[in-house]
């Protein structure tokens, strides 16, 4: 009895120490496996907002260049009459542009109409007066020396979010004459823009954004090395991701225009499975070991206790 008591704890023993390998090799195995996909799914979803990012001045340019090349509004900035701003500068006519503001500037570089897009009360309301500050005292973004050329970007004015604007030169509607202001539209960069487009990167964005010398100082020229197709995403821990998009400004500097903190969420996923696997390596190990238990028993012992005996 003494021998069947040993190999029965032997193989008891030999079972439990596999699965306990099985499970230590398969967690380190897919913890980094898992941690790796995570990252390179992360900066593909990143890449995917850049990708977004890059092409909105492009895309804002071109559906706004009716505005600035108009005869009603080469003649609006000049005698800003009453039926154009009724007409054109009206909420239902603007909400459907997905702006944020207008603003209109005559050749003196005065402000001639500035209207913000308020979509909660459904008003036209104030633009930002540093916004407005801003424009009106750079004459070379409202200046222009070729009127073919249009300027468009982001922008920082110390407000705390960065703006998306273009900026077209007014002409009459030929194209040709003399540039009578500058026609200037773009959208605040808020939480609500950020809510239409996490759905398509498919991460709960929840960004922050430097100002514009924060932005301009942290892009060391180390630091730009770190960039790897405008993205950098940093592991801070654990738990997270910090990841940073890299754009050019309306000035086609550099600058990070926005780092967000992304929470990972494969780890829940990885528990979840390695838990299942676990109660399935017990369950096959309880039953192999039942198994060889009865053989061993019933046959095995049983065939060496007959021939001990005789």
């Amino acid at each position: 009895m003494r021998v069947q008591n040993k190999i029965t704890l032997w193989l008891f023993s030999s079972i439990s120490l596999a699965i306990i390998l099985i499970l230590g090799l398969m967690y380190f195995s897919w913890t980094k496996h898992f941690l790796t996909y995570e990252y390179e799914l992360t900066r593909e979803n990143m890449f995917k907002l850049h990708t977004f990012m890059a092409l909105q001045p492009e895309d804002m340019e071109h559906k706004l260049s009716d505005y600035s090349q108009w005869d009603d509004t080469y003649r609006f900035v000049q005698d800003r009459n009453r039926e154009y701003e009724k007409s054109n500068l009206g909420y239902e006519i603007l909400k459907g542009i997905d702006l944020s503001f207008l603003i209109f500037i005559n050749n003196k570089h005065q402000v001639v109409w500035a209207g913000n897009v308020d979509h909660e009360s459904g008003t036209i309301g104030l633009v930002p007066s540093s916004l407005l500050e801003f424009l009106t005292k750079s004459k070379e973004l409202t200046t222009f020396e070729d009127p073919t050329k249009k300027k468009s970007g982001y922008l920082f004015v110390g407000y705390g979010i960065p703006f998306l604007i273009t900026i077209h030169p007014i002409l009459p509607s030929s194209g040709k004459g003399e540039v009578m202001g500058a026609f200037c539209a773009g959208r605040l960069l808020d939480r609500h823009f950020f809510q239409r487009i996490q759905k398509m990167v498919k991460l709960e964005l929840k960004p922050t954004f430097p100002n514009f010398k924060e932005a301009e100082l942290s892009l060391s020229s180390q630091k730009r090395n770190d960039f790897q197709n405008n993205i950098l995403v940093t592991e801070l821990n654990d738990q997270s991701f910090l990841a940073q998009i890299l754009v050019q400004d309306l000035f086609n500097k550099d600058i990070v225009l926005l780092e967000t903190k992304i929470n990972r969420n494969l780890g829940d996923a990885l528990h979840l499975i390695l838990v299942q696997v676990s109660t399935t390596l017990v369950l096959v190990g309880v039953v192999l070991f039942l198994t060889l238990f009865f053989v061993l028993r019933f046959y095995v012992f049983k065939a060496i206790k007959k021939i001990i005996d005789d």
